[in-house]
């Protein structure tokens, strides 16, 4: 599988590599690399695969750069949503590439 940035600019200021490691019917635990060294902290964002734009994590967003993991909770069964993780790096938010999954039933 190859993913690919969104902006080839923005390689040294986002979270490079996302990805899941579990999944329950209401929530996901998001896995990352690659975080900037210059990056503030991180922004954990998903939305309904649907969807047009991305809310806040309903569990917090202000992630610590040194964390490589990230549950979201409060999903609803069965949906199909994606996710990102933005860097605040210099007070500019650089999304991730995306990485999406369903819930468990």
């Amino acid at each position: 599988v190859a993913l690919f940035l969104k902006n080839p600019d923005h390689a040294t200021k986002s979270v490079q590599y996302l990805y899941i490691i579990s999944k329950t019917s209401t929530s996901v635990t998001l896995g990352w690399a690659g975080v900037p060294t210059s990056a503030a902290s991180l922004n954990v964002k998903y939305k309904v695969a649907t969807a047009g734009a991305y809310s806040a994590a309903p569990s917090g967003t202000a992630v610590s750069t040194g964390l490589a993991t990230f549950t979201v909770t409060g999903l609803t069964a069965n949906t199909a949503y994606k996710f990102q993780v933005d860097s605040n790096v210099g007070g500019t938010l650089y999304g991730s590439v995306e990485t999406h999954c369903t819930t468990n039933p």
